[in-house]
């Protein structure tokens, strides 16, 4: 059983009995979307509230509020980032509002960030099925501590990246960094998993690679220069990723298209 349908299953069970949301309440064909996340900065984690957000959401898609739900990723100290979709006549019905104060209602321990955000619709994961190697990129979200509606969705933020594929999003603390007090930068980052063959554009978009697959090395403009199409500029790119080692070639002048491997 895959982790989307035995989370779900696990969520459905526990929020079946749930009658705050009735599921005759009523509703049309327009959509809106919630993102929500929580995860922990390797300070802890407060599983009690994670499995209140887990009966919130299960709920919901048990009594119909929710129709649709994409399990964007998993943190690396625990929880999730999932994007929850439903048919409601417009983000102010009572629906809304009563899914929107259940969740807003929920406040984890320090050391946990929680976001609940509204956003136009969730984003389609592209499945990975030809097991194209992955790498990670990253932008600061910009949110703050003590406002769970603050820093830039994933699902925002994935606009940025265009046209490229992404097998998997999740928001991450550097571990061990959790300011104290309200108003302070969380130093979250919006994480997205993308092909190998994208890292050029990704970065020339002002994403990162994470530390673990760190840039280690960029080959000078001369060392680019073999093969080139006139008047185009190369770059090879080094990528490490614990024992992997891999270098990609990507055109510059096509906005970092990824052209083969390192000459």
């Amino acid at each position: 059983m895959n982790t989307f349908v035995r989370f779900w299953l696990l969520a459905l069970t526990a929020a079946i009995s749930t009658s705050l949301l009735a599921a005759d309440l009523p509703v049309t064909e327009h959509k809106t979307a919630i993102e929500i996340s929580i995860g922990g900065s390797g300070m802890g984690f407060d599983a009690s509230a994670y499995d209140k957000i887990r009966k919130v959401i299960g709920s919901a898609f048990a009594n119909e509020v929710v129709d649709t739900l994409t399990v964007y990723g998993y943190g690396n100290q625990g929880g999730f980032s999932v994007c929850a979709e439903g048919k409601v006549e417009n983000p102010d019905t009572k629906t809304a509002r009563l899914l929107l104060k259940r969740l807003k209602t929920i406040h984890p321990q320090d050391g946990t960030t929680y976001s609940v955000q509204r956003v136009d619709h969730c984003f389609a994961l592209t499945t990975n099925t030809d097991k194209t190697p992955t790498f990670q990129v990253f932008k600061p979200n910009n949110s703050t501590t003590c406002n769970i509606n603050s820093g830039i969705p994933l699902t925002t933020m994935r606009q940025e990246l265009a046209a490229i594929n992404i097998y998997s999003a999740k928001k991450v603390l550097p571990n061990g960094i959790f300011p104290n007090g309200c108003g302070f930068d969380t130093n979250e980052n919006n994480i997205y998993e993308i092909s190998e063959t994208d890292i050029g554009q990704a970065l020339s978009l002002g994403f990162n690679t994470l530390s673990e697959m760190a840039l280690f090395a960029l080959a000078s403009s001369d060392y680019s220069k073999i093969n080139n199409i006139p008047g185009h500029i190369y770059v090879n790119i080094t990528l490490r990723s614990q024992n992997n080692v891999v270098c990609k070639r990507y055109d510059k002048t096509l906005n970092m298209k990824y052209v083969g491997a390192c000459i």
